[in-house]
């Protein structure tokens, strides 16, 4: 159940940073939500290696390329899941933050360039 909460938070972040975000979601919010929290599992899984965090940020990115991101978005986007961490997560350990907003950023920064 926890990952269903985290999923559903995640989307609630997401679409709560970009209000038009939920009305191009054609699949149902449990799916999406499942699919957010796998994606920020792997991103988790992905960090160690820089070559297959590279793959599976660019095989996200394709993954959104009928969506119009931008650099602003991907900002708010990166904003409302750190805001969500600090909020949901008391004891985070010192520079996870930062390290998150990295990957955030980097992950942003790919889905614009592709």
């Amino acid at each position: 159940h926890d990952r269903e909460a985290v999923g559903d938070a995640l989307y609630g972040a997401l679409t709560g940073a970009l209000l038009t975000l939920k009305s191009s979601f054609a699949t149902p919010q449990a799916v999406v939500s499942l699919r957010l929290f796998n994606g920020f599992r792997l991103l988790c899984e992905k960090a160690e290696s820089p070559e297959e965090l590279q793959n599976h940020v660019e095989s996200l990115a394709f993954k959104h390329l009928q969506m119009e991101v931008t650099w602003q978005r991907g900002e708010s986007v990166s904003d409302a899941i750190l805001e969500l961490m600090e909020q949901n997560v008391p004891d985070l350990p010192p520079g996870s933050v930062a390290a998150w907003q990295q990957v955030l950023r980097y992950t942003s920064s790919t889905f614009n360039f592709v």
